[in-house]
This record gives structure tokens, sequence and C-alpha cells, in this order.
């Protein structure tokens, strides 16, 4: 399990954000953002990191709640949060 979350401060931004994105043809899904994550509104977009530059495209001209991307990786088996 290896993957990227985009955080939002705001849900309304997440839903929105999500929306471009899904339209755009890019895989991704809306998920409760994990606590390592520190920040956010409680959900957040779940995409495949190879798509990163592509989503900060897209986020970069919707949101200003955006907080921040992290990598998601299972390690030892707990779940391992860190900034991108």
């Amino acid at each position: 399990m290896n993957y990227c979350i985009a955080v939002f401060l705001s849900r309304y931004d997440v839903t929105a954000s999500f929306g471009k994105l899904y339209r755009k043809g890019i895989n991704c899904r809306m998920i409760g953002t994990p606590g390592g994550a520190g920040a956010g509104c409680g959900i957040c977009i779940q995409f495949n990191c190879a798509d990163k530059e592509l989503v900060r495209t897209v986020i970069s001209k919707e949101s200003s709640t955006f907080a921040g991307f992290f990598n998601v990786s299972l390690v030892n088996g707990k779940v391992l949060v860190t900034r991108a």
C-alpha cells in the first residue's frame, strides 16, 4: 500500500477539487485523512503518486485551503504518513 494524498482545510475544497480531478480522468477517490497527516478537515483526496504534478496543477488553480501533499505507506504493519 503506497499512495499519495492531497489534504485540505475545507471540505468544500476537497469535493470541488475531487470533481475537477475526476473530470480530467485522474484516478482518485475521497478518503478519511490519516491521523499522521496532522492537518485537514477530515477528508482528503487519494491518488497515485505518479500523478502528483498533474494533481498539483489542478489544485493550485482551485483551492486556497490546500494544506499539502503526503505520502502514505504501510511499514511493518503500521501506516506511515510523510509530507511529500
